[in-house]
């Protein structure tokens, strides 16, 4: 049950805590009617116990069941209960119907987990005390409505009747559960299974410690308490009477005023809580040793918790002082963690009678008790429960890779066996082995496992045997599971009862022999093999396996009856056999078996299956004469949906002739579910045969039947060939004189049960194995490898060996798929291939050319086989070829093979004929050596360097031409191994570069080469980038070959950007660039005005007179892979975590979800809300993948940036979206079709791979090629499909094809940030407080325990009680006590008051402010309801202040003028010289692209640089030296009109698409801004007007690595312009508060956020002027007016903003005025700002913003919005759950809103949800046009703690 975690704990602490790390969850599937069932045979307590369990809910249209138990009558259940329907709430029900019941008043619609615990004690007066629900370790609110009565009993614990775990009819439960805990007669609270981690501040998981007691331990209560005579009503006993009770009860005791101690004395562990019933007020204090607390009391009668307290803690003294409030006070009950303190009672730490302890983690089977109690429950409908590496049985037949998804190449347990060949004996006499330096070696057995002994060489002299006790004294034989039949060799598959030791011994000599260590590994091997007598995997066809197992069996031949079809839904090896094509369907070993007479002993038969109706079927039968015939003897059979009597009915019924046994095997559970596959085990143990479904024990009766006569069993039919099994079956197994189970398992599924989603995360950062094992994937078109010859290549007369591992995707009837080929047609070729009928195939050059065929088929598709073709020698029969270890071909090869032509691996030659489809993967040849002489077991390991290694590629995952071992064919020093051919891309197309290593072939003679497809009337670039720059020396050339048209114009060539030659258009010659220097970029580039079927190719590069060349040449799209033979379940599946899916709050309403929310099924036609996405963003800078399996056709996926989408679209047509389409385009945001991959259709698998930037899709394991690159931002993975079925897969369990390497699953483990604020509830918080009577001199505290910081602004509104005006206070202003206040609703000027004189805020403490006196805006009286919202900075130490760090000097915080010259300025060339500009430059002011001045917000040409005016006219910069060494490139763009038109090309390459807001959204058509360009160098940019001149493109500035380029022949701008006053600057959270003083004109002012600001709020202080709004979302040349509602007003401030500074335009300058800006930046898990559009509906947006908020602010800034769009403040203070309904106008003194359609939102656990909004505050949608909003929204919790958990769930 997982292990501890250490924790790390704060440095103040000296203990760490353990948290308990969950392995993995049990997935529900409501479809499936799946569930766990229980039934006691003898009643617990009905009043008094706990439930406790981790969940997570996913599908939400109704209500789901997750404890339940139904005893009789018209009002049966008691349950636990997510209602549906959107509701989201939980709901207990006692006694009575499903429907009713109380609900909580919290709302769970999130897809996170939850810690439930459910504690009921009917005992108890308090309704509230009589059922007690804990989620995440807080106590829930709820309605008064059907609460249990006093001393009721619940149904739960009542003997004979059934309790169920996620059950109740049409109610079941759909989602994933883990850890559930019941304990029988003790109610506890949440902290006895999970607690608070103090260093990140979320609920995690602990295991229950069934020992020790609860604080009840016997003691005496009353004795510990003191100064009692405080009591005048009621008695001391009454307070530890174990009820908590009203006032006017005689349970109560009532006290004067003054401090009455309850406990002293006494050292109590708290886990969670302390809460004690009473009334008195929020004034008085809860001492908690010795420390006073604040509280929630209200001065009514109810549970009171002291507020700020830190858990866990060992309780030393509790007392009330009630002093402050002078008030008398009553209490009747205290509680720890959720017990009530009670004298003289001892609770014992106990599961009690019907306790349990269910960990579903795939450590135990599903239903397995780990409490001691032996409660097992019955799993119903759950399949194979686990993945292969925690399965404990059904382990596959067959070697599998990607954790069960494919097959490779033998059977399980043959990667452990091995062969020894015996070479005789040492001078001592010692056994020598071939292989083993040492003689005698000690040798290892593992259990199930085959070993052969081969002492042919000592032509007998030496026979081996085996003994379990030393030779050395004496022998005594073991021969179970020895096979001697084969002349001098023996064979051992280890039995399960092999003792721990064995001996190996020579029978004929003594001292040959050594001890054998006997183990058992079942990941390994099968422990019963040697008792395996017949094993069908039975995935093509039904050959048997058995005789490879087990090696004192034999294989059988198989008989086929009718025609078995292919099911590619499997279990294992994504095929099985589908019985239903006709009556006749079935499989049966051909003639008698003895194998199977069994007589009187143990048997197993076991198989998987998946039913596709409930008609009768025969599923297998033994009374099979072994021709067909039924007329066998007396045997058993199995038929399923019978009921006996050969009626069709509810069971799986095992029986023979005589019906004794005749029963159930599933003891009436009914049929399990259809299309499901299920795991069936019989076994027969000492006369009796039990019944396992899925691991479970189902039912079990006597059959002491003498099974004694030889016959056959049939598979899939009767044994009289007819009434077939309607479905299909896989791995059928039969153990003769084994009961191989005896007890429940768990069985292995590719698609398990129980998966690794789990809540408790772990310590390390989990990734997928990041292996370099991989494969090359070739399209079976025109992609291959080309190794050019060498003399190593050429075998002459050597034996060889040619090796690899193939996965054929298909294999088509017209071609001979070619492996590795040599071949010319001449005399001296040779070919590895498959014939189309599966036939492996050894081509060689003998006798003028001759296929060799095997005479089986042993080649199947999509399956991994090894494929050896080897020749010996030439002598007759010499040359083989092997099939996975197996002789396939023998022949006579006598060749000399001299032939010069290249070898070619994936088809027969360059020219792609007959070419693969699929993957290949270690492809060796040896020359020299045959590396293979007989029958083998393939490595399970990737090949490596042995002797006479010529070629050894295909196994790298990062690159089809990596290689191991390759010929050394280079020359010149410059090629040393570089892989030249990676590095191109297209400028101005999203067009695909094929053949990219065709121009590194070493040869320039024009039959390889690189080449780019030409579109007509469009102008297209072939760019190639040098993989590290190259010094040239003495000259550049290159060979183009452009296919010639009269439609073409000439083509030309640039160097680094910069035009170097014309080169006509019909050219197949080499051309001289005319180039020596440092080379960067190459780019070919032409165009041509009509037609189709052109291109440009380049076939060759020389530099310095040497072609560029390398070693492996993949052509066409040959690409690497990380599928592998070679990767086991951690490189295709994830680890712990929680992981994506797709998301219910995410997805139109066209679109269902189901499958725990990872099936998306779409309905309907056209594009609207049939869409969706997931639920978690991943970063574009990182590595991820997920994979979609295409259920028809109609559709697409894709990814959707998760600041800008949009639900009513599909991915593709939503800005900032792309897609791939099933027709094979690809989508990027315009809806406008681009060629891209090949077409897809059902059954394809779609993988998804962003890569630091580029997004890639893979169709069933191969690249189809990057669809888009320089990618930023955060994305989800989603779809768009109408009448579609679509199965994703974010590593949960295995993906079908492996990952590219360093690609990650889609889970908390993986996207979290290391770096994030564990809490950044240090940074902000909200707080609300209810007003209270004050003089001026008095002062109060309102603080929050939410808030761990000092704040440096408050943000103060009125709830209730009258309209004020929104007042703002901060730090910076005055002395650091708030004396100087803003309003947020005027344009007034600050007000100055004076603290104890003036009613108001009075000062900054931790975790909130003091406020003097009674002031309606901040303390109005008790009428009056405030909140506040507060924010840290930088803390108040000094005038200017840095992380708490107080300085004198503006100078000292680089807040002077020009103190940022040196950090944001280059000024070291003179890049305005005229001869740096060419193209149209007349009457241009070259200065104005670098003097530092940025852009105005509008089209300036007196500011920025544009060409002159005119039709086309186009401007060039070139660089006086080339910049190198670039990390960040930006150039801030002036853009009027849209992109189609006007040059803007960098290094040559057309950069427009990155102006498209549609595509990349970086600025919008008709503004100005900074656009980041994906350069590491800059040698020139282009710029210009397009045909019509209605489109022209500027440039104001460049900034290089964050420095702005300034012609140092001018004087340069300061930086900053004016000094800061003062500041407040937090940079860690990207909050700071600066005060300056106005000049009158434009200026810089440093914010000192080292990065670029998100949201600036700007405001006069000593004059009136409106608020000032601002963020990157607006326009450029706008703003919004903060204390009004209107939309975006005109403005140029702000618009010129840098790392560094802001830019204040100098109409919000004035002279001599002071004024403040508060200023923010996106900081990752603390605060996020963003932008989206309403749409009237509850499907609003969802925003994803990477942590759960605590505030969230919303405002509609466009045209379109012109009422209602106030600043809408939402927070978790006024709303503590969903959903939140309650709004406040942050620039109006309105009071609160609490109307739900005026927008109500969800708060989640990493981000918020949008609902309806009828109103215009934050979702509208009426009206003219759209409503766009921004939002900004400050943290509660980042959405993953450091350990990667969810956070808590809201």
């Amino acid at each position: 049950m997982g292990i501890a975690l250490p924790q790390l704990a704060p440095a103040s602490e000296d203990r760490v805590s353990g948290a308990q790390v969950i392995d993995g969850s049990l997935r529900f599937d409501h479809d499936l009617n799946q569930y766990l069932k229980f039934t006691p045979t003898s009643s617990g307590n009905r009043r008094t116990w706990t439930f406790s369990c981790w969940f997570k809910k996913m599908e939400e249209t109704a209500n789901r069941v997750i404890f339940s138990s139904y005893g009789s009558g018209a009002t049966p259940w008691t349950a636990i209960q997510t209602t549906g329907n959107g509701d989201g709430r939980i709901q207990a029900t006692f006694d009575a119907g499903i429907s009713s019941g109380y609900y909580t008043d919290a709302r769970y619609r999130n897809n996170g987990w939850y810690h439930l615990v459910w504690s009921v004690d009917t005992t108890q007066g308090g309704d509230p005390d009589k059922s007690k629900l804990y989620i995440n370790g807080e106590l829930q609110t709820y309605g008064a409505n059907a609460h249990p009565s006093l001393n009721e009993e619940t149904k739960f614990n009542l003997a004979g009747t059934t309790m169920y775990i996620g059950y109740t009819p049409n109610q079941l439960f759909d989602g994933y559960m883990s850890q559930c805990y019941f304990l029988d007669g003790l109610s506890v609270g949440s902290g006895y299974f999970g607690y608070t981690d103090p260093l990140t501040g979320t609920w995690r998981p602990k295991k229950f410690k069934n020992s020790g007691t609860t604080v009840n331990d016997g003691t005496e209560w009353t004795t510990k308490m003191s100064n009692t005579s405080l009591i005048y009503v009621g008695s001391a006993s009454n307070v530890f009477n174990g009820n908590a009770q009203p006032w006017n009860t005689s349970n109560y005791a009532s006290f004067n005023q003054g401090t009455l101690t309850l406990l002293q004395g006494v050292s109590i562990e708290v886990k969670h809580s302390i809460r004690i019933f009473g009334n008195w007020g929020y004034g008085d204090y809860i001492v908690i040793n010795g420390v006073n607390y604040l509280n929630d009391g209200d001065g009514s009668n109810k549970w009171i918790t002291p507020t700020g307290v830190t858990y866990p803690l060992t309780l030393s003294s509790l007392a009330l002082d009630t002093t402050p409030l002078g008030y008398q006070n009553s209490l009747s009950a205290i509680e720890i963690d959720g017990v009530i303190m009670k004298d003289n009672t001892t609770q014992n730490l106990a599961f009690g009678t019907n306790g349990f302890y269910l960990p579903m983690d795939g450590n135990s089977s599903i239903g397995q008790d780990q409490s001691g109690n032996g409660n097992d429950w019955t799993p119903v409908n759950f399949g194979g429960s686990a993945a292969l590496d925690k399965a404990t049985g059904a382990l596959p037949i067959l070697n599998t890779g990607n954790g069960g998804t494919v097959a490779t190449p033998g059977v399980f347990g043959s990667q452990v066996g091995r062969d020894y060949t015996i070479l005789g004996t040492s001078g001592g006499g010692l056994y020598r082995f071939d292989g083993i330096t040492e003689t005698n070696p000690p040798l290892s057995f593992v259990r199930g496992a085959t070993y052969i002994f081969d002492y042919s060489a000592t032509s007998g002299a030496h026979p081996l045997a085996f003994s379990t006790t030393d030779p050395d004294s004496s022998t005594t034989s073991y021969t179970n599971g020895v096979d001697t039949a084969t002349s001098n060799v023996t064979k051992i598959t280890v039995p399960h009862d092999a003792p721990d030791t064995l001996y190996y011994y020579c029978t004929s000599h003594s001292n040959m022999n050594n001890a054998i260590t006997v183990t058992t590994d079942e990941s390994k091997a099968d422990p019963y093999a040697s008792k395996c007598v017949l094993a069908m995997p039975l995935t093509s066809n039904g050959a048997d396996s058995s005789g490879q197992i087990n090696c004192t069996t034999s294989t059988k031949a198989i008989t086929t009856g009718g025609s078995p079809a292919t099911d590619n839904n499997s279990n294992f090896y994504r095929s099985a056999i589908d019985f239903t094509a006709s009556n006749t369907t079935g499989y049966y070993p051909t003639g008698a078996q003895s194998d199977f007479t069994f007589g009187q002993g143990d048997f197993t038969v076991e198989f998987w299956f998946k039913p596709t109706s409930t008609s009768r079927q025969y599923m297998t039968d033994f009374r099979n004469n072994g021709s067909g015939s039924g007329s066998g003897n007396n045997k058993p059979f199995v038929i399923f949906a019978d009921n006996g009597s050969d009626g069709t009915g509810t069971q799986i019924r095992y029986a023979n002739d005589t019906s004794s046994p005749n029963f159930d095997l599933l003891g009436g559970t009914g049929l399990p579910t259809s299309n499901t596959w299920h795991h069936l085990a019989i076994v027969r143990s000492s006369g009796t045969v039990y019944g396992y479904l899925d691991g479970a024990l189902t039912n079990s009766a006597t059959d002491n039947t003498n099974y004694s006569t030889n016959d056959s069993v049939t598979i899939g039919n009767s044994s009289g060939v007819s009434l077939n099994f309607d479905g299909s079956i896989q791995d059928y197994r039969i153990y003769k004189g084994l009961a191989k189970y005896t007890s429940n398992f768990v069985p292995a599924s590719i698609n398990p049960d129980i998966i690794p989603d789990t809540p408790s995360g772990v310590a390390f950062k989990s990734q997928l194995s990041d292996s370099e094992k991989g494969s090359v994937g070739f399209d079976g078109g025109s992609d291959c490898i080309i190794v050019r010859d060498h003399a190593d290549l050429r075998f002459g007369t050597n034996p060889f060996t040619i090796e690899c591992w193939v996965y054929f995707e298909s294999i088509t009837t017209s071609t001979y798929p070619s492996i590795f080929s040599k071949y010319t047609g001449g005399t001296a070729s040779w070919i590895m291939r498959v014939k189309n009928d599966g036939k492996a195939v050894f081509y060689t050059a003998h006798n003028g050319g001759t296929n060799n065929e095997s005479s089986t088929t042993p080649i199947t598709t999509k399956k991994w086989h090894h494929i050896a073709m080897v020749r010996e020698g030439t002598g007759t029969n010499q040359a083989k070829m092997y099939v996975d270890g197996k002789l396939v071909v023998t022949c006579t090869d006598g060749t000399d093979y001299t032939d010069t032509q290249d070898v070619v691996i994936g088809a027969q030659s360059a020219s792609n004929s007959n070419p693969l489809r699929g993957f290949m993967s270690n492809c060796r040849i040896v020359n020299g050596t045959a590396v293979y002489t007989d029958e083998f077991t393939p490595s399970s390991e990737p090949l490596t360097n042995v002797t006479n290694t010529k070629l050894l590629c295909c196994q790298s995952s990062r690159s089809a031409a990596d290689f191991t071992v390759c010929p050394d064919n280079l020359t010149g020093s410059i090629n040393d191994g570089t892989i030249w051919g990676e590095n191109f891309r297209v400028n101005n197309s999203d067009n695909h570069v094929q053949n990219t290593g065709g121009a590194f072939t070493g040869t320039a003679d024009g039959s390889n080469f690189t080449t780019l497809s030409l579109q007509s009337g469009n102008t297209r670039g072939l760019v190639w980038s040098a993989p590290s720059p190259i010094t040239v020396s003495t000259g550049l050339r290159i060979y183009w070959r452009n296919w010639t048209q009269p439609q073409y114009n000439d083509g030309y060539v640039f160097v680094n950007g910069v035009q170097k030659v014309t080169a006509p258009s019909n050219v197949n010659t080499w051309i001289d660039l005319s180039f020596t220097g440092t080379l960067y970029e190459l780019e070919l580039r032409s165009v041509y005005n009509s037609g189709s079927g052109h291109h440009i190719d380049l076939v060759a590069i020389e530099v310095d007179g040497v072609i560029l060349q390398q070693n492996l040449v993949p052509m066409a799209d040959a690409e690497a892979s990380g599928f592998s033979p070679f990767n086991g379940i951690d490189a295709a599946r994830g680890q712990e975590g929680t992981y994506a899916v797709m998301n219910p709050l995410g997805k139109g309403s066209n679109v269902t979800l189901s499958r725990n929310n990872l099936r998306a099924v779409s309905g309907g036609s056209g594009n609207s809300n049939r869409s969706g996405f997931c639920n978690m963003a991943v970063p574009a800078s990182g590595s991820y993948y997920c994979e979609a399996t295409i259920g028809a056709t109609n559709g697409m996926v894709g990814i959707i940036n998760a600041d800008y989408f949009k639900l009513d679209n599909i991915p593709g047509c939503t800005p900032n979206s792309y897609a791939y389409y099933e027709n094979g385009n690809k989508y990027l945001g315009d809806c406008n079709a681009l060629p891209y991959g090949d077409t897809f259709t059902t059954g394809d698998v779609i993988g998804m791979g962003i890569d630091r930037g580029t997004l890639t899709f893979y169709k069933n394991g191969r690249s189809q090629g990057p669809a888009i690159k320089d990618l930023t931002g955060r994305y989800f993975f989603g779809f768009g499909s109408y009448n579609n079925t679509i199965d994703f897969n974010f590593g949960q369990k295995p993906f079908k094809f492996g990952p590219p390497r360093g690609h990650q699953p889609v889970t908390s483990t993986t996207i979290r940030e290391t770096s994030l604020e564990p809490r950044p509830n240090k940074y902000c918080a909200p707080v609300i407080w209810t007003g209270s009577s004050l003089n001026v001199s008095e002062s109060r505290t309102i603080t929050t325990d939410q808030a761990d910081f000092i704040p440096d602004l408050v943000w103060v509104k009125t709830r209730t009680g009258g309209n004020e005006p929104p007042a703002v206070y901060d730090s910076v202003r005055g002395d650091g006590t708030g004396n100087k206040r803003l309003l947020a609703d005027r344009a007034n000027a600050e007000s100055t008051f004076s603290s104890g004189v003036s009613a108001d805020l009075s000062g900054f403490v931790k975790g909130g402010f003091t406020v003097n006196g009674t002031n309606g805006h901040i303390n109005g009286g008790t009428n009056y309801t405030h909140a506040a919202w507060m924010w840290k900075a930088g803390g108040k130490h000094n005038t200017f202040n840095i992380d708490d760090v107080g300085y004198a000097n503006a100078s000292d915080v680089n807040m002077s003028v020009g103190s940022l010259n040196s950090t944001m300025l280059r000024q070291d060339a003179n890049y305005a010289n005229s001869s740096n500009f060419s193209g149209d430059t007349s009457g241009l002011t070259f200065t104005r692209m670098f003097n530092g001045t940025m852009g105005s917000g509008d089209v300036d040409a007196t500011v920025c640089l544009f060409s002159p005016y005119g039709n086309g006219l186009e401007t060039t910069w070139t660089a006086p030296t080339v910049i190198t060494n670039i990390t960040k490139l930006r150039i801030y763009v002036d853009m009027s009109g849209t992109t189609s038109g006007g040059a803007f090309e960098v290094n040559g390459k057309d950069y427009r698409h990155l102006l498209d807001s549609a595509i990349y959204g970086q600025i919008t058509s008709g503004e100005d801004g900074w656009v980041t360009i994906p350069e590491t160098y800059l040698s020139k940019i282009k710029f210009g007007r397009n045909s019509n001149n209605n489109i022209a493109i500027g440039i104001c500035a460049v900034e290089v690595n964050d420095q702005i380029l300034i012609d140092n022949q001018i004087t340069a701008p300061n930086f900053p312009s004016i000094a800061n006053d003062g500041c407040s600057v937090g940079t860690k959270n990207g909050f700071s508060i600066v005060t300056f003083t106005g000049n009158g004109s434009a200026a810089q002012l440093a914010h000192g956020l080292g990065d670029y600001p998100d949201f600036i709020l700007h405001k006069f202080r000593t004059a009136s002027s409106n608020w000032s709004a601002w963020t990157p979302f607006l326009n450029q040349n706008t703003r919004v007016i903060f204390n009004d509602n209107d939309g975006m007003a005109s403005s140029s401030s702000f618009n010129q903003n840098t790392k560094h500074t802001f830019n204040v335009h100098s109409g919000h300058n004035d002279n001599n005025v002071q004024m403040i800006a508060y200023c923010w930046k996106n900081i990752p898990g603390v605060q996020k700002f963003g932008q989206y559009t309403g749409t009237g509906s509850d499907l609003g947006a969802y925003i994803d913003c990477g942590f759960k908020p605590a505030i969230v602010i919303t405002k509609a800034y466009s045209t379109n919005s012109t009422n209602n769009n106030d600043w809408i403040v939402k927070d978790t203070a006024r709303d503590p759950y969903n959903s939140t309904t309650k709004n406040l106008l942050m620039n109006r003194p309105d009071q609160e809103l609490s109307n739900a359609s005026h927008t109500t939102i969800d708060i989640t656990e990493n981000g918020f949800k949008l609902y309806n909004d009828d109103s215009g505050y934050s979702n509208y949608s009426g009206g003219a046009g759209t409503w766009d909003y921004i939002y900004l929204a400050f943290a509660e919790q980042p959405a993953f703690n450091l350990y990667g958990a969810l956070s808590n769930t809201r």
